[in-house]
């Protein structure tokens, strides 16, 4: 107490705790009696730029009553200069470390000057950072390296490696990057293949699909005009086919006709022969008038005779017997007369008989052509009806072909515009990957391997040793690098 209070233990004997310290806690609820009455043992002040812990407790006597108090001060400054510096750098170095887990490389590794009491812990600190500030150059370097790799890659650069040396787990992420470049190497020089080849099959397909678009169009149209001519002579063929059943009907009229004539003529014939049978027996009568006559005539001579015999008296009679000679002459004569006239009736009744029978024969032919014209009318009409059918069966047709050509004609155009797109996207597809510039000797091996292995086919599975390291990071983490 005398060397911290720089006092004699004389000058101190019988004055108050607080006329001696004049501490900081003194008169305060930090005092130490006022807290060993509450039960707390412990305090704290400081004085002239230094530290103190005081330790209090009562006296006690053997009876265990109150009879006074002991404060035991130390100087603690040594101690508490220590746990400041070090709760001071603790705190930057969890703020660093904060700092680093955030993603963030601009750290404060600077130490704090210190005094007497820290120059272990300002070494120690020091050193830590330090460190600290190796390994945060070390990271800042693979940053930089990765990310200059990163952004040759970004702008299409993949001939590019990780050539640095690597320390610790890194060379994981070394040996990971590069087999990534090794990989999109591989990929994009397969795409940068497989493009031309799409490019070269879209414009074949694209050309093919245009052609058969054309040829679809083309065929569209023949068939539009044939339906067309289909269609004319079907609506020709159905008159055809109305035209030959009114011609069947007339024929059959003509038949009917023909043969009504033929009857007639039949009955006209059988007059004809009873007239002939008629005039038989008129020339038989006039025969016999004739035979009549002749007798008459010559009774008229012995009556002209027996009268001239008779003289006188006779010369009446005589003249009746002339007129009666007169009346058979001219009866004969009139009998010769209608028997010419008979004769001549009988050849033209014959001349007329043998035309109506020739007329006949000729009907009964007509009837008989027309009859088969008329079946052959029949069958010409059954004939068109048919064709009219099936013209219109192959117009039913030829429309359904039509809607499939305009349909295919559609399709076509659709392959063709999207042949045209694909090829367009291939292209463009092309233009991405050409902006790539790959390693030519992956390049080279990618062209070897597609020589050797035209079909695709699986690659065999990876040994777990030779598989590719995988690096998985969150959306945090990737995005503090």
């Amino acid at each position: 107490g005398e060397e911290i209070m720089n006092s004699a233990r004389d000058e101190l004997l019988g004055k108050k705790c607080g006329d001696c310290w004049n501490s900081s806690i003194c008169g305060t609820p930090g005092c130490a009696m006022v807290k060993l009455n509450k039960n707390e043992t412990r305090t704290m002040f400081d004085r002239d730029d230094k530290n103190y812990q005081v330790d209090s407790a009562f006296l006690a006597n053997s009876a265990g009553e109150k009879i006074g108090h002991i404060e035991v001060v130390q100087d603690v400054t040594a101690r508490c200069r220590v746990l400041a510096f070090q709760q001071n750098e603790v705190s930057k170095l969890t703020e660093n470390l904060k700092l680093l887990a955030e993603g963030s490389l601009n750290l404060n590794l600077s130490v704090d000057a210190g005094d007497e009491y820290t120059v272990e812990e300002h070494r120690i600190f020091s050193e830590i950072n330090e460190n600290v500030a190796t390994a945060v150059a070390s990271i800042s370097n693979y940053i930089k390296d990765i990310s200059h790799i990163l952004n040759e890659m970004s702008a299409g650069n993949l001939n590019v490696s990780v050539m640095s040396e690597y320390k610790g787990d890194f060379v994981e992420i070394k040996e990971s990057l590069n087999s990534i470049i090794n990989s999109f190497n591989t990929i994009i020089n397969e795409i940068n293949s497989l493009a031309d080849q799409v490019a070269a099959g879209s414009r074949q397909v694209s050309e093919g699909s245009q052609a058969l678009s054309q040829g679809a169009a083309e065929q569209a149209s023949s068939v539009e005009e044939l339906t067309a001519s289909i269609a004319h002579v079907a609506s020709q063929t159905r008159q055809n086919a109305a035209n030959a059943g009114k011609a069947n009907e007339l024929a059959n009229k003509a038949k009917d006709n023909a043969v009504s004539g033929d009857e007639q003529m039949k009955d006209m014939l059988t007059s004809m022969e009873e007239i002939n049978n008629a005039y038989n027996k008129i020339a038989k009568i006039i025969k016999i008038i004739d035979e009549i006559a002749f007798q008459t005539n010559i009774l008229a001579l012995n009556a002209s005779v027996e009268a001239a015999r008779a003289g006188q008296h006779g010369k009446g009679f005589a003249v009746v017997a002339e007129e009666v000679r007169n009346l058979a002459i001219r009866s004969a004569d009139a009998a010769k007369d209608t028997e010419t006239l008979i004769e001549n009736s009988l050849t033209i009744v014959d001349d007329g008989t043998k035309k109506a029978t020739i007329t006949s024969e000729s009907l009964k032919n007509i009837v008989k052509s027309i009859g088969e014209a008329s079946n052959i009318v029949d069958e010409i009409a059954t004939a068109s009806e048919e064709q009219a059918n099936a013209i219109a069966q192959i117009n039913r047709g030829i429309e359904q072909v039509s809607k499939v050509v305009q349909s295919n004609s559609s399709t076509a155009e659709e392959g063709a515009a999207a042949s045209e797109e694909l090829s367009c996207h291939a292209n463009n597809l092309r233009e991405l990957v050409g902006r790539f510039e790959t390693d030519s000797t992956i390049a080279e091996e990618t062209k070897a391997n597609e020589a050797k292995e035209p079909e695709p086919r699986a690659k065999p599975a990876r040994k777990k040793a030779d598989r590719m390291i995988k690096i998985e990071l969150s959306d945090d983490e990737f995005g503090k690098y």
